[in-house]
């Protein structure tokens, strides 16, 4: 995206989406701050030299012909163009000196001409080429003595061997020169390997035309200095509208900038109010998920406090039924004789107060009626309180007389604990079944209730 935009302002200018509207208090177009000013009065090399040592400062500001064009059509542009200059010079002298001082150094790594010199010849090598130059020389004499071919044509033979090695290690170089200009080394002779490289050929390459263009353009520029002068009223009057246009971006981008940091302090504050929303729904949940404890812990304690009440019940039962169960029996035989001897007795008191009656007349019959009467009414009393003591005695038919409605269980409670304990579960155990499982519910939860 940064590369098409970049392609976008280098054909159709930075302002290319605005109209374009000049006046007295505004820069045009081609001065934005963006625009490469080096390109607009002469060129920008940040691109002409791409080996790593003779590389340039990069340059990321636009280079449009669009704007150069414009800014050379431009009637006001004379000032703009005498400023632009002045630094344009300052900015090449600087590459001229990095190029000169490149120069400096590389020039006392040029290798100097050698002649027959042996380079880097191993021992044995010379040793045998020794051996060989004394056969020569031993040849050729003998050759000479006595007139024969024989030993000319040795000679020779020995003569090819001690060339062949000699050219393996041995070399004749013309030297190397650089380039005051570019700075770019190049052997010396016309012939030979390095003919494709020589003094002239390294003009045609890029590095010594970009570095020749440099050295000339700082050469014109140094020509217009008096011109520059008749412009410094207005360079200078451009300098302040640039430096207001410049005051107001900055003034700009700190307003964006300001804008931008409320707008993230405001997210941020709105994620703390969500953050805090979701900590009280956690919290909620946390509380709910004790109260869930605590109600599970509750029923666990019911459960085992109704399932010892039960054992308790059901021993006591036991322990009543074996119990009353023999006692019981026991009572109600002695009872019923008791009730038939009162009985055959009052029927022979009957038998004699009827002849009585009968001697008498019925003055003497309402006083026997009446002994009878109270006699029967002794007998129903005894019997009453039979069954009374055999329902206190526990006997198993006991349970299913008295009943407790569930909101009584209080008051029956509160009457029962004032009672001694064996009083209170004889109370208790002469409930009914229903009554009282009603009665332990509602001790379990009153249980509950002083635990939490």
């Amino acid at each position: 995206m940064d590369d098409i935009r970049a392609q976008l302002d280098a054909l159709m200018g930075p302002n290319r989406d605005k109209k374009e509207k000049e006046s007295s208090g505004t820069l045009p177009e081609w001065a934005d701050e963006k625009v490469c000013k080096n390109f607009l009065v002469g060129f920008c090399c940040h691109d002409w030299f791409s080996t790593p040592k003779r590389k340039v400062n990069p340059c990321a500001k636009i280079h449009s012909e669009i704007l150069k064009e414009k800014f050379e059509g431009h009637p006001d542009a004379k000032p703009y163009r005498a400023e632009w200059e002045e630094d344009f010079l300052i900015y090449l002298e600087k590459v001229a000196q990095e190029c000169d001082r490149f120069i400096a150094i590389e020039k006392t790594k040029c290798r100097p001409a050698s002649s027959g010199k042996a380079m880097g010849m191993p021992v044995e090598i010379k040793e045998r080429c020794s051996e060989l130059e004394k056969r020569y020389s031993e040849l050729l004499s003998k050759a000479e003595d006595t007139a024969e071919k024989e030993y000319l044509a040795k000679a020779e033979m020995v003569k090819e061997e001690l060339d062949g090695l000699r050219s393996k290690y041995v070399s004749d170089f013309a030297g190397e020169d650089i380039c005051e200009v570019c700075g770019v080394k190049y052997p010396l002779g016309g012939s030979g390997a390095g003919s494709w490289h020589d003094k002239e050929s390294h003009k045609k390459g890029k590095i010594h035309q970009g570095y020749s263009q440099i050295r000339e353009t700082i050469l014109n520029l140094k020509g217009k200095r008096r011109e520059w002068e008749k412009h410094r009223d207005a360079i200078r009057a451009n300098r302040r509208l640039r430096e207001k246009e410049e005051e107001k971006q900055r003034e700009k981008e700190e307003k964006e900038r300001r804008q931008r940091e409320k707008e993230k302090e405001k997210q941020k504050e709105e994620e703390r109010l969500r953050e805090k929303e979701r900590e009280k729904e956690r919290e909620k949940e946390r509380q709910k998920e004790r109260e869930r404890e605590k109600e599970r812990a509750a029923a666990k304690a019911r459960e085992k406090e109704r399932d010892r009440g039960r054992g308790r019940s059901r021993d006591r039962g036991r322990e009543r039924s074996r119990s009353g169960g023999s006692s019981g029996a026991r009572g109600s035989r002695r009872r019923k004789i008791s009730r038939e001897r009162d009985r055959s007795e009052d029927d022979r008191g009957a038998k004699k107060r009827s002849r009585s009656r009968r001697k008498d007349g019925a003055a003497k019959s309402r006083p026997r009626r009446d002994r009878s009467s109270e006699r029967s009414r002794s007998a129903e009393g005894e019997r009453r309180h039979g069954s009374s003591d055999r329902s206190a005695s526990g006997s198993p038919g006991a349970k299913s007389g008295c009943s407790v409605e569930e909101e009584d269980i209080p008051d029956f409670w509160e009457m029962v604990q004032s009672k001694p304990s064996q009083v209170r579960n004889e109370f208790v155990a002469a409930l009914t079944s229903n009554s009282q499982e009603r009665l332990e519910r509602w001790l379990l939860a009153r249980i509950a209730g002083q635990k939490a």
